[in-house]
């Protein structure tokens, strides 16, 4: 059941990105369009655009996340009270089980001008990971990311370990 939600939520994820607001040019947007950012394209993107890039995959993973369990309140019984980690009262909606067990990014901080968030804690383990293994930046952003939640976060070498055993790889 979790390999399905994840492969929903990539597959919502890779069709609703929008990289328009990460201030990368046109022909970047047309070779981003072709398939998932890669670590060469990573390493290409300045500071301020990695930071757009993952505010974008957030909102997507967001906006996924949100879509699919919104639906899930037409497909189940919504008359069981259950009790959930981040809600005072029990909730009879499946969409409310389905959030209080998904994954979140939440390890993002303030911007220092107070305008929008720094999500250097994410760029700097995909910067760190992509220049320390350069064999293996045909592995997208989305895989890294996958690994980066608050619930498993990984490090550079936790992705590099996973990636050499095969447990993670290109799409």
């Amino acid at each position: 059941m979790r390999r399905t939600t994840v492969l929903i939520l990539l597959v919502l994820f890779v069709c609703g990105i929008n990289i328009s607001g990460c201030g990368i040019t046109k022909k970047e947007k047309r070779e981003f369009a072709a398939g998932p950012v890669t670590g060469d394209q990573w390493l290409a993107l300045s500071s301020s655009q990695q930071n757009g890039a993952i505010y974008e995959y957030i909102q997507g993973y967001l906006d996924g996340l949100n879509q699919a369990c919104g639906k899930l309140d037409s497909l189940f019984e919504t008359n069981v009270a259950h009790q959930y980690r981040y809600i005072d009262k029990p909730s009879t909606f499946p969409s409310d089980r389905c959030r209080a067990n998904a994954d979140y990014y939440s390890k993002m901080t303030l911007a220092a001008n107070h305008h929008g968030y720094d999500y250097s804690v994410y760029i700097n383990v995909i910067t760190e990971f992509y220049l320390k293994h350069p064999e293996y930046r045909n592995i997208q952003l989305v895989i890294l990311m996958h690994h980066l939640t608050d619930q498993q976060f990984k490090g550079a070498d936790d992705l590099y370990t996973m990636a050499k055993h095969g447990d993670i790889g290109p799409i």
